[in-house]
């Protein structure tokens, strides 16, 4: 008995700071989580308003176009 008392004496609180960071991360991670998920249908509206001056550069704005709506189009699977 006092060989398990003299364990959770020596691992319990160590257990409990770790349980206590990962209840304080969580919220932190869940925000983080959200702000990937919607980066692509920002970026995607972002990209629509732009207007590019050089002919040149379409070909880019098509390619990024392209792959913004493919990012976009996954995120709902």
């Amino acid at each position: 008995m006092e060989t398990y008392l003299s364990f959770i004496s020596d691992v319990g609180f160590p257990i409990v700071v770790t349980f206590y960071l990962l209840y304080r991360i969580e919220a932190k991670l869940d925000g983080v989580i959200d702000s990937i998920q919607h980066l692509p249908q920002q970026l995607f509206e972002q990209l629509k308003q732009v207007k590019y001056p050089y002919p040149s550069i379409g070909g880019i704005r098509f390619f990024c176009w392209g792959l913004l709506k493919f990012l976009y189009a996954c995120r709902n699977i």
